[in-house]
């Protein structure tokens, strides 16, 4: 963003907040670098030179980490689970049980399916309107509601109702850089709007990438629930 400013001049906003974001790594690797004793160091001017050093492997430290984390697909954008088509809406079904058992009961059968999926589930607080979520990723997920009926003869019906999840940083990272775009339109900066716009793109197709995994793993689960052993 701050690079961009060369070609869209308001967001020179940008460079203020890339200071504020350099400064304490590097203040912190310089620092550590100052604690550092050298007594072997001849002169001054080498004392100065492994300290230079020492705070040159402290800054690098986190962007071999950093390389790492990318390397083995530890990003924010990284998605849980298979995309498959799944609706994007809320989806309510029901299944009847010729086998009683408690909703915690079918909530645990519920999470054992989702995590041979490979799904990352969490579970809804005492007093959220949910019950489980499968994360998607850190852009969307899909959240689950279950309630038990009982019948006669230790019969039951399961209803569940699952729903697409979006965090709030999703559309507002999208409809910021998005009005980023149209801005940079309206005054001619066409390479920032170009890269503007694609921006705006990559949140955009993740929301719908990682929602779409979420309920599409829901889903699978709910059809080995009904199965005859579920």
């Amino acid at each position: 963003m701050a690079a961009l400013s060369l070609v869209f001049e308001p967001l020179k906003v940008a460079l203020p907040l890339l200071i504020v974001a350099l400064v304490p790594p590097v203040a912190q690797a310089w620092l550590n670098a100052a604690r550092a004793s050298f007594p072997e160091a001849p002169h001054r001017a080498a004392r100065l030179t492994r300290r230079l050093l020492t705070a040159a492997l402290h800054l690098l430290q986190p962007l071999a980490r950093l390389r790492g984390r990318l390397k083995n697909g530890l990003t924010p954008w990284r998605r849980h689970g298979v995309v498959r088509p799944a609706p994007l809406w809320p989806v309510t079904t029901s299944i009847w049980s010729e086998r009683w058992g408690t909703q915690h009961e079918r909530l645990r059968t519920l999470e054992a399916r989702l995590r041979v999926e490979g799904a990352c589930v969490l579970h809804g607080g005492e007093h959220d309107r949910w019950d489980l979520e499968v994360r998607g990723g850190i852009l969307g997920a899909a959240r689950l509601l279950i309630g038990v009926e009982d019948h006669p003869g230790g019969k039951q019906l399961i209803r569940l109702r699952w729903w697409p999840e979006v965090p709030g940083r999703g559309p507002f990272l999208t409809l910021g850089l998005a009005a980023l775009t149209v801005i940079a339109a309206h005054v001619h900066a066409w390479l920032a709007s170009l890269l503007l716009g694609f921006g705006t793109l990559v949140p955009a197709l993740n929301i719908v990438e990682q929602c779409m995994a979420a309920m599409a793993a829901m889903r699978v689960a709910v059809e080995r629930l009904r199965s005859p052993n579920g």
